[in-house]
């Protein structure tokens, strides 16, 4: 979706939407829903100034709707969904992995399916997990290096240039 307002674009992609979507059903089930984190970008140029909005949402749910899925946690666009009966070391683990997921979701946007062929997304199955190590995801999972060209904001807003 797009709007235009003037000299202002804000645009809302369809991983967004649905993200919101996601969101909002855990919402209305009474599930807690809080804002983990909230990055914000921007690019200036000559000629126009973009800014991107990325939250990171959290939602805590029964373990055994989690679990369902036989995970601990999940991660769609930005939403992450974590199952309440993690406590200590688990959850700081699992938080961690999630957030990767999350950055990765905005680094590849809907590439991200497709991408888990060629990066390792997820860890290897045959590492042993280190529960007392919450850095461990970081050094098992692709995250983007530094100079990666985000591909999807949940919010992206520019001013300026041809709108």
């Amino acid at each position: 979706m797009m709007y235009n307002v003037g000299t202002m674009n804000i645009q809302f992609s369809l991983l967004s939407v649905c993200s919101a979507v996601i969101l909002l059903l855990f919402c209305s089930c009474g599930y807690d829903v809080s804002l983990d984190r909230l990055y914000l970008t921007a690019s200036v140029s000559s000629s126009e100034t973009t800014f991107g909005i990325h939250p990171m949402w959290a939602v805590l749910v029964p373990g055994e709707i989690a679990l369902l899925r036989h995970a601990n946690g999940m991660a769609f666009g930005n939403v992450m969904i974590l199952g309440d009966h993690l406590d200590g070391v688990y959850a700081d683990y699992v938080i961690a992995h999630e957030r990767i997921h999350l950055t990765q979701f905005r680094a590849l946007g809907v590439a991200i399916w497709p991408s888990q062929f060629i990066l390792n997304i997820e860890p290897d199955r045959s590492l042993m997990v280190d529960w007392n190590d919450p850095r461990q995801p970081a050094r098992t999972m692709w995250t983007p290096p530094s100079w990666w060209p985000y591909k999807w904001s949940f919010v992206t807003i520019t001013i300026g240039g041809d709108v």
